[in-house]
């Protein structure tokens, strides 16, 4: 098995543990959290194994992320300090992010290369420092590049926090000269997503499954659709995901939202 977590190299092992420590991360304070890592363990494809456990986020990152036998501190990682296929697959550039009159990000990337008129950040949380550099957006190409911050039916799902129009105005949100802007997924084009199971639940690697979706890599043996609803399709507070799930083995489905994610 490969220790690194890119998806040349994905397997089903890896995307076994990666959702159980998923799982241990987000509920890990919680009393009943071995209850929880049973019931997650229930929905994905290796719930017979024994030898999967979830780990914890230091040594996930320690068996997938850094060459490293401890994790390194953030003023000594370089591009060394990760796993060799990660150096392979990426462009890996090391910033200490010091806010101030421009953006180190857009920076990188377009030393990199990429120079699209338009940059799409999707993010889980509203406590990503990424904004606080990003509202340094210049006018380099003469202001035509410009970055968003973005709201999908992923991001609603989740039920921590959000940034948004309205709570990113310091960022330049609400300003239309800005080149750092928020948007919303558009309810009214193709609003569902599908993540088939993991199936055969015997394959371990990719090219034995029957389906080459990219979504299969959550990894589950349930099958599952997000959908996005809205109220008014111009207005992003109208907007919610749901989660329908069917169980293959009981021949039922269940259904979630954000709040009752939460719960």
């Amino acid at each position: 098995m490969s220790n690194s977590i890119n998806f040349q190299h994905f397997n089903k092992t890896i995307g076994c543990i990666a959702s159980l420590s998923d799982s241990k991360h987000d509920f890990g304070k919680f009393k009943n959290i071995d209850k929880i890592i049973d019931d997650s363990k229930d929905s994905i494809p290796c719930k017979d194994d024994e030898s999967i456990s979830p780990l914890t986020e230091e040594g996930f990152l320690l068996r997938y992320i850094w060459n490293t036998d401890i994790s390194p501190n953030k003023k000594d990682i370089t591009e060394t300090s990760f796993k060799e296929n990660i150096q392979d697959d990426y462009k890996i550039f090391i910033d200490n992010y010091d806010i101030n009159s421009s953006s180190n990000i857009q920076k990188n990337i377009q030393e990199a290369g990429i120079t699209d008129k338009s940059i799409f950040i999707i993010c889980d949380t509203s406590y990503s420092s990424l904004k606080k550099d990003l509202k340094n957006v210049n006018n380099v190409n003469n202001g035509e590049q410009k970055f968003y911050w973005c709201q999908t039916k992923q991001t609603l799902y989740d039920p921590a926090g959000k940034t948004n129009y309205n709570t990113g105005k310091n960022y330049g949100f609400q300003n239309n000269n800005s080149n750092f802007l928020f948007c919303w997924e558009n309810g009214e084009k193709e609003n569902i997503d599908y993540y088939p199971s993991w199936k055969p639940q015997e394959a371990q690697t990719l090219d034995e499954l029957d389906t080459q979706d990219d979504n299969i890599k959550l990894c589950t043996n349930k099958e599952i659709w997000l959908k996005l609803n809205y109220k008014n399709v111009n207005d992003y507070k109208n907007y919610e995901s749901y989660l329908l799930i069917y169980d293959p083995i009981t021949k039922k489905y269940s259904y979630a939202n954000k709040k009752i994610c939460s719960i």
